[in-house]
């Protein structure tokens, strides 16, 4: 039986959505439903196929905006002055006794700090998501904050599985800005990691004493922008770490830097890069192999610079607007669980930075994305090529994806996506529509 097959995704939005400014309250209404077609028997995929129901409620001036949470990408407020919004995600895979039925819940508030007059804000957020099939309890997120005279406390708790019993984490740090600029904060962190994306606890237990951070931001020292962070444990100290940021030339030329000392051990980690161009479209990443290590794991020799990559942001070719990136020292990177018809140049990476998560990214199957967009009337164009040395193609060639957007009305969008597999086996057809109703 072939394993050549066309995936045919009929999207169906159903919008309702209500402006929320000022005393104004509203929400929306969005279902997506995704249907996998084959040309062998079946020719339904259900367990390639899904409907997703997103909606959410405000009252006052929010704006909702998503972060990885227990259950994937969950709703969460990125901005908003006074006011509160309740806000879910219903994910139903078609194949009833699939795992990845996940609901997920958000509330959301935040107000003034009355002391006579207006002194500051308060706001508080949860997040819980739970699995359908079988009944599963995921996770709970809860943040809270006050923010008053230049001072803000923070407080984040979480409760998740692990195994038979429950984990919890929780987190204390209260920060501000001295006269000269320079942020200070004071991090208290108990129990399991309270950080988005975190893996799971391996093990549970109490909200025992795991570590204090002490940071300074922004310390003037010339043209460099340095940090300071002293971090201790249970067992005292366990590492003090030194970032650094530099520019010059306006941009052309920048170096972030990290320096840790631990008991054994001194790291440095040194990112240079170089920025070409009137508007500084064209970049290389650059890199020292290996990384500094001085005390007892190495000899603290820089072997070699290296050329990880380059890349192309937004340059305009004619009405066209270019971007790239090619990695030179193997695949690229991109968030985990992103589709690539979703993805253009820029949702790619040659390397991470030392201070993200690693377990929220994953390696690419491609070594160079170009990405060639177009914009004329009420549509816009986008068409991606992606290549990998590894694929046996002519030139290296992937894959390739394309998607066409036309804004019929404001209320009205139409949209195609297609993706071509040189080797036959991914190709992929998107049709969608979305529609919005203003509530009075």
């Amino acid at each position: 039986m072939s394993k050549r097959r066309w995936g045919l995704v009929g999207v169906a939005y159903g919008v309702v959505l209500c402006c929320v400014q000022g005393v104004f309250a509203g929400g929306s209404l969005e279902w997506e439903t995704t249907i996998e077609l084959q040309s062998v028997d079946p020719i339904v995929v259900l367990e390639e196929s899904d409907s997703i129901l997103r909606f959410d409620y405000g009252w006052g001036d929010v704006a909702l905006g998503s972060q990885t949470g227990f259950g994937g990408t969950v709703p969460s407020v990125v901005t908003g002055e006074n006011g509160a919004v309740v806000a879910g995600v219903l994910h139903l895979p078609m194949e009833a006794a699939d795992p990845g039925s996940i609901f997920t819940i958000s509330v959301y508030g935040k107000e003034d700090l009355v002391i006579e007059w207006p002194v500051g804000t308060w706001g508080l957020s949860a997040d819980a998501s739970f699995g359908l099939v079988p009944p599963t309890f995921l996770g709970l997120a809860t943040r809270a904050n006050v923010t008053a005279y230049g001072t803000s406390l923070t407080v984040d708790a979480t409760l998740r599985p692990s195994g038979a019993a429950y984990a919890t984490g929780l987190t204390f740090e209260l920060s501000g800005t001295t006269l000269s600029g320079m942020g200070i904060a004071l991090t208290g962190r108990f129990g399991a990691s309270t950080a988005p994306g975190a893996p799971p606890p391996s093990a549970p237990c109490a909200l025992d004493f795991r570590e204090a951070e002490f940071f300074l931001d922004g310390f003037p020292w010339g043209c460099v922008y340095v940090g300071f962070a002293t971090v201790v444990d249970t067992d005292g100290f366990d590492r003090a770490e030194i970032a650094f940021d530099l520019s010059l030339w306006d941009g052309v030329l920048g170096l972030d830097g990290e320096l840790v000392f631990e008991t054994q051990t001194k790291t440095l980690t040194l990112a240079p890069s170089f920025q070409f161009g009137a508007e500084s479209c064209v970049w290389v990443n650059v890199g020292v192999d290996p990384d500094v290590i001085w005390g007892s794991a190495g000899s603290g020799a820089i072997q070699a610079i290296v050329v990880r990559g380059v890349g192309i942001t937004g340059c305009e070719i004619g009405a066209t607007q270019f971007s790239g990136i090619a990695s030179i020292v193997g695949n690229l990177y991109k968030s985990r669980g992103a589709d690539d018809l979703d993805l253009r140049a820029t949702g790619y990476y040659i390397a991470l930075s030392p201070s993200v998560d690693p377990s929220r990214f994953e390696v690419s199957d491609y070594d160079m994305v170009w990405t060639f967009e177009y914009g004329f009337n009420d549509a816009e164009l986008a068409v991606d090529v992606y290549f990998d040395a590894a694929s046996m193609q002519l030139f290296d060639l992937a894959l390739i994806t394309g998607e066409y957007v036309h804004q019929i009305s404001s209320n009205l969008a139409l949209s195609l996506g297609a993706q071509v597999d040189p080797t036959g086996v991914l190709h992929r057809l998107i049709l969608g529509f979305s529609a919005a109703v203003v509530l009075p």
